[in-house]
């Protein structure tokens, strides 16, 4: 986590050190945006890598498939995003001669609000900070595992959200036409409060030995941590807006967490590019 912080880091550092001369669009995209509205569809894929030591110490991962819908409002003063997200993967570990195969589904649901900040700063940059509530839930299904084969978990997590938006639109066509808006942003999340709903030590649960049944069996040894995980997220964006106000967006996310305090851990990590339809349904 230490290295995709650094890593990220000098990203920014190097975007803000190569800014140029590109000022006579200053103002375009500002205009261009207004105060839109979107409905933002999504579609990715990538490697998601996951350990949990309340049943095994090693590592599963795989192909992961993402989808997501959201309610999103931009402008320069602020961006409003609302929606879910599910993420489907099969996780492999081979050891020992040994193969398994873990089926894993998530979906998370998140509001985030982000508000201007250093107003007065450079034409072409846009920072932006706020907040991020978010909420993610886990299936998985690892049939080698055999009475504990069904896992449950969910995670509510508050984030400290910053986003550094470069307005890169050139100062003319190559063409001889208006030249596309285009941007390029960062977003970083950082837990500030993250809170575990998970079983003991096994995925069965004590319940289910006893024979209790339905939920008082499938969730009867389940506990609440507050701050029992801890979480980290970046997000880098390159968005080419269209004429007709709906816009491109190709991304590389990157996110991880981590649940504390627990001598049954859960890890895990994933990395996925996405390509999202930004489609405008009003713009004022």
């Amino acid at each position: 986590m230490k290295q995709h912080l650094l890593f990220w880091t000098l990203i920014i550092l190097t975007l803000i050190t190569t800014t140029g001369s590109l000022k006579a669009h200053a103002q375009d995209e500002q205009a261009f945006l207004g105060n839109s509205r979107y409905i933002d569809l999504s579609a990715g894929v990538g490697l998601s890598r996951l350990r949990d030591f309340a049943t095994s110490p090693l590592f599963y991962e795989g192909i992961a498939h993402r989808y997501a819908v959201s309610l999103s409002r931009m402008s320069e003063r602020r961006d409003i995003s609302t929606g879910f997200a599910f993420l489907t993967s099969n996780l492999e570990n081979d050891y020992n001669e040994h193969a398994a195969e873990s089926a894993l589904k998530t979906l998370s649901v998140h509001h985030s609000r982000l508000y201007q900040i250093f107003g007065n700063g450079s034409e072409r940059w846009n920072f932006k900070a706020g907040g991020e509530l978010n909420g993610t839930a886990n299936l998985r299904v690892n049939r080698s595992l055999m009475n504990s084969a069904v896992g449950i978990e969910a995670f509510p997590i508050l984030f400290g959200t910053l986003k550094a938006t470069r307005n890169i639109t050139r100062q003319s066509s190559r063409r001889g036409k208006e030249p596309k808006t285009k941007s390029l942003s960062f977003k970083l999340n950082a837990s500030l409060i993250g809170a575990s709903v998970r079983n003991g030590y096994s995925y069965l649960g004590i319940g289910q030995i006893i024979n209790k049944s339905g939920f008082d069996g499938l969730l009867g040894d389940y506990q609440v941590k507050a701050f029992g995980v801890s979480s980290l997220a970046t997000t880098l964006d390159y968005t080419i807006w269209l004429k007709n106000k709906n816009g491109w967006r190709f991304s590389y996310a990157w996110d991880a967490y981590k649940t504390s305090r627990d001598f049954a851990d859960f890890e895990m990590a994933s990395h996925t590019f996405r390509v999202t339809l930004l489609f405008n349904t009003k713009n004022n």
